[in-house]
């Protein structure tokens, strides 16, 4: 039996148009009269022998019977068995029906390149104003096209590679001449090796912008590739190729982060970011090319060279007293004191011991001193963080003498930083400026009662500008709470209002703080976002949902002149110099709310904070 395909193709149209599928000649159609929402896929599949098996998947809108379901088929009637499962059986069926085989599968492979060299030649590469799906849609029904009756997905596929082949640079993995003794003399190689060691560091270049950095740091990098010259144990041969960094910030880029990619020779290289890491092979060539680099730039000339800790104690501990004196006032740590004033008297001039009458001069017994090496060993370990129970142990110095020192050294600090508070200026000039706002909460203790509460806290105030890490912290008055309490509360109205108009009133800040209602003040020259950091509870459609804590976010604000400016809002920086300051808090009998220790030890880490990322000498206070 024999139908023509425009005969079928005609009938098929006019099946869809009335919902008769019995306008289709046999065997595609039904013998009896279908429900009008009755849908039919269909298969004709050709045989080794040369005839042709038709596959008809009926789908009825409501269950019919089997005696029905004969009379409607001309040749064998099947029922499948996954059909009690309506959502997997539909799955299942239509798996089996496109995997059956079709006009795509059947081509060789010089069709397909036929069909991929039209589409890399002809295909739209913009799919704006659906210029691809037009040029899909009209290709895929054209009989004279190479993608006629191909699978929509696969050209759908191909003409998106397409649209974003011109948005991405194209690598380039051939190059004429590699670095290596094939093409090069063994002394070329090795003066090169002598400019930069290419198996340990990264190759980095600093210029003005359009200098040719990105082209040159590319070139090097294909010179410098790997490839296997043949295949090893079956496997393909391959190229091992450099990583680029072109352009970017390096001033913003950590420490870690920038040594992890510079650093060839480490045997795992991760730098870990917050949404993921990046990973480098060992001994892999690497380029980075920035822009931060300005001619126009001088080095100041108060520059001190300072010692690392290791080197500092390995002189120390085996100098005698004449030397270590010499090396703690090169180092900064000791200050010179010939022709100024004596601190005892206020009268006569230093030149060795004071002369003056009102200066009485005396020695340490041997009994009760130590060595100035422990003494400075000692002093260097307080600057590291070192524990004073520690430090007591290490050096056999008794611990009041340890306690002393470092009580001075946190009274100094607390000194020199509420004197140079006063020149903390936030904003300022045309500009906007990013500024963060919280408190926190450091002890508690218990006091007289007062109207039924006995719990008394120490909480401050701080305000910082990004970019500059010198904080501005103020003690706060929070009002004493019951002995349940969990904290003092969020800064009052009463304290917030005096501080933000001495500081931030008429100077052009951004100002990022959490969402206490304190912070809502309305102050001149100040626009204010917040961030909620608690959970909250949720009740939709009668279900109970939690909303998590909102950190950070992208805030749009609205200036005095017109102008729209996006900042992320949070308070990220302020809550981390919270936490450096908590974690140099040393607890006891004596540190408690109200004392002032406490006060000396949070000013000490607000002086220390700033300076976190500097070595031991006079940068940590002494």
């Amino acid at each position: 039996m024999t139908v023509p395909f425009e005969e079928l193709e005609r009938a098929y149209k006019q099946a869809i148009t009335h919902n008769d599928l019995q306008c289709m000649p046999a065997p595609y159609g039904s013998r009896v009269a279908l429900p009008p929402d009755t849908r039919l896929q269909l298969v004709e599949r050709e045989e080794q022998n040369g005839k042709c098996t038709i596959f008809k998947h009926f789908i009825f809108p409501q269950k019919c019977k089997k005696a029905f379901f004969q009379t409607v088929t001309f040749g064998e009637a099947f029922k499948p068995t996954c059909a009690h499962a309506q959502a997997a059986g539909k799955k299942i069926m239509q798996y089996c029906f496109e995997n059956m085989g079709a006009a795509f599968d059947d081509l060789e492979d010089r069709e397909l390149d036929a069909g991929f060299d039209y589409l890399i030649k002809n295909g739209p590469r913009s799919g704006s104003d659906l210029r691809q799906l037009r040029w899909q849609t009209k290709e895929l029904r054209r009989k004279e096209s190479p993608v006629y009756n191909w699978p929509a997905g696969v050209v759908d596929k191909a003409l998106r590679t397409l649209a974003s082949d011109g948005a991405l640079a194209r690598k380039e993995f051939d190059w004429p001449l590699p670095l290596t003794s094939t093409f090069f003399k063994r002394w070329v190689l090795d003066i090169l090796e002598n400019v930069w060691d290419f198996d340990h560091s990264a190759f980095v270049l600093l210029g003005e912008p359009g200098a040719g950095k990105s082209p040159l740091g590319r070139s090097v990098l294909m010179a410098q590739c790997r490839r296997n010259a043949q295949s090893f144990e079956g496997d393909q041969r391959h190229g091992h190729h450099g990583d680029f960094l072109d352009d970017p910030s390096t001033s913003d880029l950590r420490i870690k982060a920038l040594k992890s990619l510079l650093d060839v020779g480490l045997y795992e290289s991760m730098s870990w970011a917050r949404w993921g890491a990046v990973k480098w092979v060992q001994n892999q060539p690497r380029a980075l090319a920035a822009n931060s680099y300005d001619c126009d730039i001088q080095e100041g000339d108060d520059f001190t060279t300072l010692f690392k800790f290791e080197d500092f104690k390995k002189m120390i501990m085996c100098a005698d007293d004449e030397k270590i004196l010499k090396i703690l006032a090169e180092d900064g740590l000791l200050p010179p004191w010939e022709k100024k004033v004596c601190p005892m008297c206020n009268i006569g001039k230093l030149s060795g011991d004071c002369k003056s009458e009102a200066v009485d001069s005396f020695d340490t017994a041997a009994v009760r001193s130590h060595p100035l090496q422990m003494q400075a060993a000692a002093l260097m370990m307080r600057l590291a963080n070192v524990p004073l129970s520690t430090i007591h142990i290490l050096t056999n110095i008794n611990h009041k003498a340890l306690e002393r020192m470092d009580k001075g050294l946190i009274l100094t600090r607390k000194g020199f930083v509420e004197i140079s508070e006063k020149e903390i200026n936030f904003g300022g000039g045309n500009k906007w400026k990013d500024v963060e706002a919280d408190e926190a909460t450091f002890d508690k203790t218990t006091c007289a009662e007062q109207d039924g509460n006995t719990i008394l806290w120490e909480q401050w105030a701080g305000i910082v500008a990004r970019g500059k890490p010198q904080t501005l912290l103020h003690r706060l008055n929070p009002p004493a709470t019951k002995a349940r309490a969990p904290g003092p509360g969020a800064i009052r109205k009463v304290d917030w209002t005096p501080l933000a108009r001495k500081h931030l009133q008429g100077k052009s800040i951004i100002l990022h703080t959490d969402s206490a209602r304190s912070y809502k003040l309305k102050i001149d020259g100040v626009v204010h976002d917040s961030v909620v950091h608690k959970k909250k509870l949720v009740i939709k459609n009668g279900k109970r949902s939690w909303k998590p804590p909102t950190y950070v976010k992208v805030v749009s604000h609205k200036l005095p002149g017109g102008k729209r400016l996006s900042v992320k809002a949070g308070t990220q920086i302020i809550d981390r110099a919270w936490r450096f300051i908590k974690d140099r808090l040393k607890a006891n009998q004596n540190v408690k709310a109200g004392r002032v220790i406490l006060r000396a030890q949070i000013r000490s880490a607000q002086y220390e904070y700033p300076r976190r990322a500097r070595t031991c000498g006079p940068a940590q206070g002494i």
